[in-house]
Formats: structure tokens, sequence, C-alpha cells
């Protein structure tokens, strides 16, 4: 069945709509519709097809050139990758990306700036609403403890409320304009990663940072979380690298 048949057939739903795009044209991958190396249609065509709006599809191209599955040409168009092992695409750390490709690191490294910058001015001008509401998050994310999605989006939902302590209102527009591929990070690593109880450890010290308005330490222990996460990611993709050999 070719591609064009395929997404007439299903419409996308209207929920995390971006998403819901990306996860429509790795399927296409997954089951060889879509070839690597193959050119995508244009915007316009993708958006028709798939009864989405432009934007939509523009948001999911982007999250596909961020974790690696597609590159754009200039002046030429949108292109599957041609290296894919379309095995891995069914694996949730490989779902966000491929992690032979440095993206998820690209990603971390990014993370480390914004958010190192972010919870040092949390530590300074959080309020006691939103050190309550972080503090609530901490309980939550205690009794999610093996449901890596609902871990996720606790998780996120607590970097994202540093953010908007911070009192800066550019740095929650910033983590909105990610946060479908910030939750998707954070579901492929709790899927696959035994980091829950670390993570809630690391949540409640940077916590009490922003609680003694430490901006020092706050800095500190969010660097500290950062650095563990991204080091367990090292190691999978290492493990997984010579699984593939």
């Amino acid at each position: 069945m070719k591609m064009k048949q395929i997404m007439k057939m299903k419409q996308i739903k209207k929920d995390n709509l971006p998403g819901k795009v990306t996860e429509r044209i790795i399927e296409l991958i997954k089951i060889g519709d879509i070839k690597p190396g193959e050119k995508l249609p244009s915007i316009r065509v993708l958006g028709e097809r798939m009864q989405v709006g432009q934007s939509s599809v523009r948001e999911a191209l982007k999250q596909l050139q961020t974790i690696g599955i597609v590159k754009t040409e200039q002046g030429k168009g949108t292109y599957i990758r041609e290296k894919i092992k379309i095995n891995s695409l069914s694996k949730p750390m490989s779902y966000l990306l491929s992690l032979q490709e440095p993206n998820i690191f690209y990603f971390m490294e990014a993370r480390k700036i914004v958010e190192r910058g972010s919870v040092a001015l949390a530590a300074k001008r959080a309020t006691k609403d939103e050190i309550e509401k972080l503090d609530q998050i901490i309980y939550k994310l205690k009794k999610t403890i093996g449901d890596p999605e609902s871990f996720a989006r606790e998780n996120v939902n607590f970097h994202l409320t540093i953010a908007e302590a911070s009192k800066n209102p550019i740095l929650p527009i910033f983590f909105n304009s990610v946060y479908g591929l910030f939750l998707k990070e954070q579901e492929a690593v709790a899927k696959v990663l035994d980091l829950e109880s670390k993570s809630i450890d690391y949540h409640i010290k940077i916590l009490n940072a922003i609680k003694k308005h430490d901006a020092k330490k706050a800095v500190r222990e969010m660097t500290a979380h950062l650095n563990t996460v991204e080091r367990e990611i090292i190691k999978f993709s290492k493990i997984k690298i010579k699984e593939e050999k």
C-alpha cells in the first residue's frame, strides 16, 4: 500500500498533533512504506493527507530532525536518513532517537545550559505557592513509580514549574516549545533506565536548595542530576551498540 493511501486512511486525532504526526511517520518507516533515503512530500501535501495543519507537520518534522530520523536539505526538501535501524524504532529509547547519533547529547547539553540558569533564578525568586507546587509534584512522582508515562509527565512538570518560578517569562515558553520532545525523552528514560528513585532524590535536593534560596547549591544539584541521566544514557548507548555489532 502506498504512503498516500495509508496517510488518507487514518485521520490524526486532535490531541498533541505534532506528536501524532511524528508517530505516524515512524510507523510508516517501520512497515516499509517510507524507506531510508526517501524524500518526504511537502509540508502542505503531508498536512492534506494527514488532515492536520501545516504548523503541526512543520513541528513534527523539527522533532524528527532533532532525534535524527530525517534531514532537511536546503532547496531540495526533507529526506529520511539513510542509516536507520528499522527494528530499533520499536525500542523506547531508540524511538526517541538513534543513540548512535549525537542528538540526545545535544538535547542534554541544551538542558544543562537552560536549566542551570532557570534553577538559579528560581532559587532567588520562587514564591511559597510555587515551592508548595514543587512539593506536591514530588509527592506525585513517588506515587507514579512504575508508571513511566505518568512519571515522565510529573517529571517534566517539575522542571516546567522551576522555569515558571524563575519569573523570566521566556523560560516557560522555551520549555513549552520543546515539551513534546522533552516528554518523549523522559518517557524513554523512565522505560529503559532505572532512574526513578535517583531522580526523586535529586528533585528533593533541588527543591531543598530552592527553599533555602541557595542558588549555587540549586545549580550544583541540578547539574549533578542532569549529569547522572547523561551518564546512564551513554552507558545504555554503549551496551546497545555492542549488542547490534
